[in-house]
């Protein structure tokens, strides 16, 4: 009885990958994180250019992040209406973001 992770409804374009080194997200991707394969920190670079409503989901699939962490490279946007990238680093832990628009950027919408 696990849970099945899909793109959101109407989402074109995502995919479900992993990142054991630096990547650029695109819209509706879910990116499992390993931090562990390399024992390096990697990035993950979210999109220059989203739309409203385009969402992206990470999980540290590995449990390693609070060891060895990802960065979140905002790319010009704002996360969280801060404009500085994100560290991401607790282990287990999952993110999802939405794009609201340039005003706010990237909101969390789930942890």
């Amino acid at each position: 009885m696990g849970r099945v992770l899909t793109a959101p409804a109407g989402a074109a374009g995502g995919a479900t990958r992993t990142a054991t080194t630096s990547l650029t997200a695109n819209a509706s991707d879910i990116i499992f994180i390993d931090t562990a394969t390399n024992g390096a920190e990697l990035t993950v670079t979210l999109p220059a250019n989203p739309a409203i409503g385009d969402r992206i989901n990470l999980i540290d699939s590995a449990g390693n992040c609070s060891t060895v962490k990802a960065i979140i490279a905002r790319n010009g946007n704002k996360i969280a209406n801060i404009a500085d990238d994100l560290d991401f680093d607790i282990s287990n832990n999952s993110l999802e973001l939405i794009y609201s628009g340039s005003s706010y950027g990237w909101s969390i919408l789930s942890n």
